[in-house]
């Protein structure tokens, strides 16, 4: 009995120690209601200040839900494009699948870039052009197509992977290329040649007999359009491409050939969510470039009136303080006077991948511009408003980007107006 009374008081002791430690730590703590954190608890310690770590992650945390709602008013492009845009653009790649094509696998189509002699390579949007068109040449001739970079410090598989067609090989078949090389064609058409106004009524497969494995194909001016007025081709090999403008298929042709590089889509993603960590954050990108082998284009660039226009433009699309401008010129006195922009905080820097290898002579400079020109290429397709000129590689972007939302053309007067990518018809334009 002694026992089980002492027991019971023991009991009651730990009760009793137990409902005032608690009652202690109660009246050490409150819960404030803050209305501005959209009716967050917020706990706080009474007569002790907050631990300044924890204070300012907190605050980031605010700021970015309050960038958040704010952006969220006006929609973010890239992620309904990320949902939309795949669903259209798998539907219609499969509209250009093989089946309608017989391949002989002992047979090519090549593209190749040659440091030696490297016109229609000097530029990203060149190589994409190049390449895209050869490998509409190989469908139509039945071959199956590779790309190669050859005796530069750079491969194309630097910069990108084969997506569905496997263009990519380890080895060239010709180190050195020449005329009368055994089982060895090559057809190259400059700026100029009769080949582009017969282009409709070419049979490909006349051109490369049988006798020749391998047929090096390239191509200065673009021809797509073409070659989808063709009779002998269109209701087969090119049936994908009826009912569609120029850019929708460049879209198709770049989904089907090209995906990032691993290194080169981990750099992008870790840039692209630096500058744009929210999804109230928006990309404004401006492209105000020269294409540096057309002689057509203005060397003085943009005049002063032009240019108001266009930073007035930025200001009128900049609809939060988070908006981030990505500014493409080769221009030094655009970029000079965006710096005395007021919205020049807002300009994010160019996104640096490799060390410069210009010291490797033009070789070296070549493959830094392919770089250059892939990384500009692929960030504005991510731009929530895209500004394109008369640049060959910006006017591709938006082709591929797939979509009329938030495109606009800078005209040679300065106006600027909302345009489609119906309207960009002549997306590479002709050298001169």
């Amino acid at each position: 009995m002694r026992a089980s009374r002492i027991a019971r008081r023991f009991i009651v002791f730990i009760f009793v120690v137990f409902v005032f430690f608690t009652g202690f730590i109660s009246l050490q703590y409150d819960v404030d209601i803050d209305d501005d954190a959209v009716s967050k608890l917020s706990i706080r310690r009474k007569n002790r200040p907050l631990d300044p770590a924890r204070n300012h992650i907190r605050s980031l945390m605010m700021e970015s839900e309050k960038v958040a709602d704010e952006g969220s008013k006006f929609g973010n492009f890239r992620n309904r494009f990320k949902k939309w845009q795949p669903r259209w653009l798998s539907a219609r790649v499969k509209l250009a699948a093989e089946k309608n094509i017989t391949v002989d696998e002992t047979r090519y189509v090549i593209y190749r870039c040659d440091q030696s002699d490297a016109y229609g390579c000097r530029d990203w949007a060149e190589l994409v052009q190049g390449m895209t068109q050869t490998y509409v040449v190989s469908t139509l001739a039945g071959r199956r197509f590779k790309a190669e970079l050859v005796n530069f410090p750079c491969t194309l598989e630097d910069f990108v992977s084969a997506a569905v067609v496997q263009w990519t090989h380890p080895v060239t078949f010709h180190h050195f290329l020449r005329t009368g090389l055994p089982g060895v064609g090559i057809l190259d058409y400059p700026t100029g040649s009769s080949f582009y106004q017969q282009v409709s009524t070419t049979n490909f497969s006349q051109l490369m007999p049988d006798a020749l494995a391998y047929m090096y194909f390239r191509s200065e001016d673009s021809f797509l359009s073409h070659l989808g007025d063709s009779d002998l081709y269109r209701s087969k090999q090119l049936a994908w491409m009826q009912g569609m403008n120029q850019a929708q298929v460049h879209a198709i042709l770049d989904r089907r050939l090209f995906k990032l590089s691993p290194r080169m889509q981990r750099h992008l993603d870790l840039y692209l969510y630096a500058i744009l960590p929210s999804e109230g954050h928006r990309l404004i990108c401006l492209d105000i470039s020269s294409s540096p082998y057309d002689v057509t284009q203005q060397e003085a660039g943009p005049d002063d009136s032009v240019l108001r226009k266009v930073w007035n433009f930025v200001l009128e699309h900049s609809k939060t303080q988070v908006d981030k401008i990505y500014l493409r010129t080769d221009y030094p006195h655009v970029r000079h006077s965006a710096s005395r922009q007021s919205f020049a905080r807002s300009t994010v820097h160019k996104l640096e991948v490799t060390r410069s290898t210009s010291h490797l002579g033009e070789a070296g400079a070549t493959c830094e511009r392919l770089e250059h020109g892939l990384i500009d290429h692929y960030i504005m397709r991510n731009c929530d408003v895209l500004l394109v000129s008369g640049s060959q590689l910006g006017r591709l972007a938006a082709a591929v980007r797939a979509s009329d939302e938030g495109l606009f053309c800078l005209m040679a007067n300065g106006h600027i107006h909302p345009c489609n990518t119906k309207g960009l018809s002549d997306l590479f334009v002709a050298h001169s």
